[in-house]
């Protein structure tokens, strides 16, 4: 597809295909980092440019400080090829938008990594660049070495598969006939909502492979059609929403109860702690682990996310745990936070008190192998990540950053707003004349899980661009249900409308500390849970809000899938008002007046279905409630094509400039 823009301001486009071309900004940048145990080495994956769609897979020799590129698909053939279901369904999840590789295993010892691409199994060997194609009947999904990087395992057609990577005698471990039956993979809740993105794990000594068996006959069948390809056939997808049958439980339908199991080499199991909470259990990537056999996982304590190795609790009140990056050699390395508008690396030994490895404002992350850290800053000062490999002896490498320089230069102010000590995140325009009234988009996600007002300048190249092309101010604020402590998240338990109350509470004082915002000009733009948010707003508080974009929302809670769901608004048959509170649609035949309002979703959206939109929709326009609805062709909850995204941002600026009536630039 290719769209002209014909007649566009220039300034109007620059930024929008400069934000679709490096996809957020994201290429260029050094990603998914392997530490070798010795730390000798450190394998990630990066672009070759800024603008350069395929990921290559890269090693830095760390005693050297060396770089080398060790694969790029265009080396090897142009490595097109369909994805199968699986990867295309594992790609949303994380959501991935880059081409190349994007995901890779490797040994125990790191010497060699295997990926799929082009539909081709690959052994790369990382120390020389040697390529091998290990032959495979059908495209493999998810293929892992074992240990000793002499086998290789995958996943055909919902079978599991192991190999000799010689290409040597190929054995099939689990199989089903039925299709909607499979082994070794993920499954939708699980890797959507639960973090677990794999379905099977080698054992140390690689005689053994645990495998998660996943029986999706009770879950219901949805559809997924392209409108613009009336020949297509339709997307079939098993879709769990909420109220309906799962495809696996581990924790407790209610998710107030969890067990940790430990289980044999007969695949005996035990319980070695169970979890409970009144209102729900929130799971820790990366935990439970293991140290020198103490058990590494979590409790929530002092109105805090705490961690605990054997049964000590060894992190104060105060930090929150969001992850663990690792556990061995005597330590658990983890993420945590006292200030939700930062993150920092931690280290703690069982019996000692925890050691905060990053110190520089920020949000930072990390991954360990032996005595070699990598970190990764995410600072105030700076638009691009910048990645630091720390040595044994503390001399650190700078992992070169090849992303485009922005055209946009964020200018945030931050703030604590009301009561409720709401953070928050101003951006107005360059060169704004200091008496004169502004209107206002507020920018919020405001659900679980979703931070938005963090101290890392890149995050906000959006929010300024909008703040300078339209001569507004750009508000993002996180109020309850956003991560922060026990108490705060659980605030929107059986009750979405705290956020709401929130946003509005905050725009209320940041007028009180920002007289230039005009109130009366004020509109709201979200995505998914934002964009439920901005729905809420104007069909709920028209008095406050005057427009709003609402881009892929859930619309009616039913639609949306248990797991999420039902941990916040408990079973639809018994908690019929949360959910009846919780919609859109039930809003609409009482809401008045009627306020400016945008519809955007993708047909291929396989997180939050068209279904809600177009139910939405269809109920607005029953009630003579005019509004606008922008469907776009071939576009997931993430995106779609490149001019797809600028064309998006064109629409949403106009949009703007309309329900603002600001004059065309």
């Amino acid at each position: 597809m290719t769209v002209a823009f014909e007649g566009r301001h220039p300034d109007d486009l620059a930024f929008p295909r400069q934000w679709a071309r490096t996809r957020s900004g994201t290429l260029g940048v050094a990603r998914t980092f392997t530490v070798s145990p010795d730390g000798g080495r450190v394998v990630f994956l990066r672009t070759k440019t800024g603008d350069d769609p395929v990921t290559c897979l890269w090693v830095l020799d760390v005693a050297s400080g060396t770089e080398a590129c060790r694969y790029d698909r265009r080396e090897h053939g142009d490595g097109s090829a369909q994805l199968t279901e699986a990867e295309r369904a594992r790609r949303e999840r994380m959501r991935e938008r880059a081409q190349g590789v994007t995901s890779y295993a490797c040994d125990r010892d790191v010497t060699r990594a295997v990926f799929v691409d082009g539909g081709q199994l690959c052994l790369l060997e990382l120390g020389n660049g040697s390529l091998t194609t290990v032959p495979t009947e059908g495209v493999p999904d998810d293929p892992r070495l074992s240990p000793d990087g002499s086998q290789v395992a995958y996943v055909i057609d919902g079978a599991l598969f192991v190999q000799g990577v010689d290409g040597g005698r190929r054995l099939e471990l689990a199989s089903d006939p039925d299709p909607d039956v499979h082994w070794g993979l993920a499954d939708f809740i699980a890797a959507e909502e639960l973090d677990r993105k794999r379905g099977f794990w080698w054992s140390p000594d690689g005689s053994r492979i645990a495998a998660a068996r996943v029986d999706e006959r009770p879950v219901q069948t949805w559809w997924i059609s392209e409108p613009s390809d009336p020949a297509a056939e339709p997307r079939r997808v098993r879709y769990p929403r909420a109220g309906t049958a799962n495809a696996l439980e581990v924790i407790s339908r209610d998710q107030r109860t969890a067990q940790v199991l430990t289980a044999d080499e007969d695949g005996a199991t035990r319980q070695a702690r169970e979890l409970r909470d009144e209102g729900w259990l929130d799971l820790v990537d990366g935990s439970p682990a293991w140290l020198d056999g103490a058990l590494v996982s979590t409790v929530d304590t002092d109105d805090t996310h705490r961690l605990r190795i054997g049964d000590e609790v060894v992190t104060p009140p105060g930090l929150q745990i969001p992850s663990v990056i690792a556990a061995g050699d005597g330590f658990v390395w983890f993420h945590a936070f006292d200030d939700p508008i930062e993150g920092h690396v931690f280290r703690v030994a069982p019996g000692g008190d925890p050691q905060r490895v990053t110190s520089e404002l920020g949000v930072h992350t990390g991954a360990v192998g032996g005595p070699t850290l990598v970190l990764v800053a995410r600072t105030p000062d700076r638009v691009a990540p910048s990645v630091s490999v720390v040595r044994a002896d503390g001399s650190q490498i700078e992992l070169t950053d090849v992303s485009e320089p922005s055209l946009v230069d964020p200018m945030p102010t931050y703030a604590e707003l009301g009561a409720n000590r709401l953070r928050a995140v101003l951006f107005v325009p360059h060169g704004r004349e200091p008496d004169r009234p502004v209107p206002v988009l507020l920018r919020p996600y405001g659900g679980p899980h979703g931070r938005q007002v963090l101290r890392w300048r890149g995050m906000y190249r959006e929010h300024q661009w909008f703040a300078d092309r339209l001569g507004i101010a750009v508000l993002t604020i996180d109020g309850r249900g956003t991560p922060g402590g026990v108490a705060w998240e659980k605030a929107v338990h059986r009750d979405f409308s705290v956020t709401l109350e929130d946003q509005i509470d905050g725009l209320h004082a940041a007028a009180e500390r920002w007289p230039f915002l005009d109130l009366d000009h004020v509109a709201i733009r979200g995505w998914s849970f934002g964009g439920e948010l901005a729905g809420f707003a104007v069909l709920k508080r028209p008095d406050v809000f005057h427009a709003a974009i609402a881009g892929a929302p859930v619309t009616d809670q039913c639609l949306y899938d248990t797991a999420y769901t039902e941990r916040y608004l408990g079973d639809p048959s018994a908690d019929a008002a949360a959910y009846e509170r919780g919609s859109l649609i039930s809003l609409v035949p009482t809401a008045s007046p009627h306020r400016s309002l945008l519809l955007i979703h993708g047909f291929a959206d396989d997180n939050v279905f068209v279904a809600n939109t177009l139910q939405l929709s269809a109920t607005l326009l029953a009630n003579g409630y005019h509004h606008e609805l922008v469907l776009l062709p071939n576009s997931s909850h993430i995106g779609g094509m490149e001019e797809l995204s600028v064309a998006e941002d064109l629409v949403e600026l106009d949009f703007l400039r309309r329900a603002f009536a600001l004059p065309e630039p």
